[in-house]
């Protein structure tokens, strides 16, 4: 779970009338989103910043990495080892995460106006903008 304080909370839902929470990680900034594949968290942080959070030991997630991007960031999905974020103003960016220690800018997509949200489904990006509504774009 992302809060808005900063603090990215490893909970056990195992009984979800009593979930227990078995660890955290304290980070700079106000939490947007977060996504998770396997054992790692893609974490985005408002001011523009995705964080890479390892958490294979859930009572003791660690910080791989960070990359900061250029704008407000609002949203992330992660598919096949690249991570598609919404910027506000820098539209949407496709980091490359397959070496999480080591995430660099793939591709971006600067046409829409302050991108909202985003989420991959099958070979589609579907991405929102506070202006332009819904766009669909096919991965090639």
């Amino acid at each position: 779970m992302a809060e808005w304080s900063g603090i990215l909370s490893i909970i056990d839902v195992s009984y979800p009338t009593n979930p227990t929470r078995l660890g955290f990680i304290r980070l700079d900034g106000s939490f947007t989103d977060v996504s998770v594949v396997g054992s790692l968290a893609y974490v985005t942080e408002l001011h523009g910043r995705l964080y890479i959070i390892d958490v294979s030991n859930p009572t003791n997630p660690s910080r791989l990495s960070t990359y900061t991007i250029s704008s407000y960031v609002n949203s992330v999905s992660v598919v096949d080892g690249l991570a598609y974020v919404a910027g506000q103003s820098s539209g949407l960016k496709v980091i490359d995460v397959s070496d999480p220690a080591r995430p660099f800018l793939h591709s971006a997509y600067d046409a829409i106006r302050s991108a909202w949200a985003v989420s991959v489904v099958d070979n589609l990006i579907y991405v929102t903008g506070v202006y332009d509504g819904l766009l669909i774009l096919r991965i090639h």
